[in-house]
């Protein structure tokens, strides 16, 4: 009982330190590779869209590895973000976080369309897909 009250004081005291500071030492490279891994997800699935014949099982596991893929970069702030006047890099983080939260609606639109075998909602959902990631690379990604 005695060393776990010491346990709970000494805890109490170590401070804990911010979750903007946690993310802000994270590198930049988990980025990268979940981004390559949803890059390769969508070619293989415009590859389907344009080459696809009838009664051919869409990629459903790479619609999965894109969606798996987006979710694990949204974890990570973009590397850019201590380039931010200090005052900023909170609501920089934030509107990346959101647009990545739109990315990946779009590909659940992508999933619902080929789960429906629509091709064209699912062409559309894809084109989303393409502008948003060339728009997010030109606020979020830097050169």
């Amino acid at each position: 009982m005695r060393n776990l009250l010491l346990s709970s004081l000494l805890f109490a005291l170590v401070p804990v330190p911010s979750l903007q500071a946690q993310e802000s030492e994270q590198p930049a490279a988990p980025i990268k590779a979940e981004m390559k891994k949803f890059d390769e997800a969508l070619d293989a699935v415009i590859d389907f869209l344009e080459d696809g014949k009838p009664g051919e099982a869409p990629p459903m596991a790479k619609v999965a590895a894109a969606q798996a893929a987006l979710q694990a970069s949204k974890q990570h702030p973009p590397r850019i973000t201590g380039q931010q006047p200090q005052d900023k890099q909170e609501a920089f983080v934030r509107d990346y976080r959101i647009a990545m939260n739109r990315m990946i609606r779009s590909a659940l639109d992508l999933e619902d369309a080929l789960l429906q075998g629509d091709k064209k909602a699912a062409q559309k959902a894809v084109d989303d897909m393409v502008a948003q990631k060339k728009t997010g690379h030109r606020t979020f990604k830097g050169r």
